[in-house]
């Protein structure tokens, strides 16, 4: 039976699933017009621009905490460098190959779990991790025509990825969500800033635009969603529930 922690945990998963789903297809959509490393700046820039109003606002400081800054620091920068990796995957990927290789993220997750949390993995869990990582070798085809460099760059994304979210429980709980997401997309929008100045653009049409603004939403959305997921959920659970993002991914594509 699922206890009550877990429980939250999955409502908050079901908003990441759904927000990264719309996220993962915006930044596609946005990859035909420009670079992976102007994506991942103008998605930073677009949320601190959002929430650079709320400074001014007495109680929404109130609520900002950063205790423990070495916490935030290495949760911020392992996010920093996953999402330029993810981005550069899915702009050079199929979406649903770079879907399938990010979802090694939740194997890790489990896999850090226990070393990290204390947390204790089943049998049954042990056994999702191998067939997910069955799945990563069979989607990698190692040595076959059709290998691209940026199957790497996603699984390394995941990896990273998933080190954020064993972090997280501790973060969240020390300083709370709020703190923790926007700790990491400052550090992301800082560490992103040289790496876009020599592929400098901007959305083309207002079309484009408003995939912007759709991956500004959703990027924010699942940060929030993943953070309270794993602050009040073990990682192990809600690595298991992410993959139901598969069957949205899925569904989107055949629109």
């Amino acid at each position: 039976a699922i206890d009550a922690d877990n429980a939250a945990g999955a409502l908050w998963m079901g908003l990441s699933v759904a927000a990264a789903t719309a996220m993962t297809l915006a930044v596609k959509e946005l990859s035909g017009d420009l670079d992976s490393r102007m994506i991942v700046f103008l998605r930073s820039a677009g949320i601190m621009l959002l929430v650079a109003p709320l400074l001014a606002w007495p109680a929404f400081r109130a609520r900002l905490r950063f205790s423990q800054p070495r916490l935030h620091l290495q949760r911020g920068a392992l996010i920093a460098v996953s999402t330029q990796l993810g981005f550069y995957g899915l702009s050079n990927l199929p979406v649903s190959t770079a879907t399938v290789l990010n979802f090694t993220a939740p194997i890790f997750a489990t896999l850090l779990a226990a070393p990290i949390n204390g947390e204790k993995v089943g049998p049954r869990r042990w056994a999702a991790v191998g067939i997910g990582f069955v799945g990563a070798l069979i989607i990698l085809r190692p040595g076959i025509e059709g290998f691209h460099p940026a199957m790497l760059a996603s699984i390394a994304s995941s990896l990273l990825f998933a080190l954020a979210l064993v972090l997280s429980r501790g973060v969240a709980t020390a300083d709370g969500p709020l703190s923790s997401f926007l700790s990491s997309i400052a550090l992301t929008g800082l560490l992103a800033l040289p790496l876009a100045i020599p592929a400098w653009g901007y959305p083309q049409g207002a079309a484009n635009w408003l995939v912007l603004l759709a991956l500004v939403a959703a990027s924010s959305s699942r940060s929030i969603g993943d953070l309270q997921a794993y602050r009040l959920g073990e990682a192990a659970p809600m690595g298991v529930l992410s993959y139901s993002r598969l069957i949205f991914i899925g569904a989107a594509a055949s629109l």
